[in-house]
């Protein structure tokens, strides 16, 4: 019993060490359009990835899924809504072949002046046949 349990404690140094994966922060999936699935996330570079204070990295990923034999352009809407702030949403046109997955990668640095609570990120893809939406969010303090 004690091997495991220090088995188990030094797995949880090395990942302490290596920095908290992705995995652990908010995301979300939306498979309501069985067309496409859409996944959003956030991760903040703190201790707690749901989490994030000035100086802290913000990571997201979003992924568009083409689940059909056929090419498809979705239209993707991206909608942040900081703390007290007003959606903000951006719209634009993708190319996906079929059976692939659209991937976009960026981070932002929370900087003085964002106000605490809790920020929203909403990823949309539509077809002609629906929607499928997702979202994740992150509590800046």
């Amino acid at each position: 019993m004690a091997a495991r349990t220090l088995t188990v404690l030094c797995t949880l140094g090395c990942s302490l060490l290596a920095g908290a994966p992705a995995a652990f922060a908010t995301s979300g999936t939306g498979t309501q359009n069985p067309d496409l699935t859409v996944e959003v996330s956030l991760a903040s570079s703190a201790l707690d990835p749901d989490r994030a204070t000035v100086g802290d990295q913000v990571t997201v990923v979003e992924r568009v899924t083409n689940n059909t034999p056929a090419v498809q352009m979705p239209r993707i809407v991206e909608t942040a809504q900081a703390p007290g702030g007003s959606p903000s949403p951006t719209t634009s046109r993708v190319r996906i072949a079929p059976h692939r997955t659209y991937r976009v990668t960026y981070s932002y640095r929370i900087f003085a002046g964002i106000p605490p609570g809790l920020s929203t990120l909403t990823l949309a893809a539509t077809n002609g046949n629906g929607t499928s939406t997702a979202t994740a969010e992150i509590t800046v303090i």
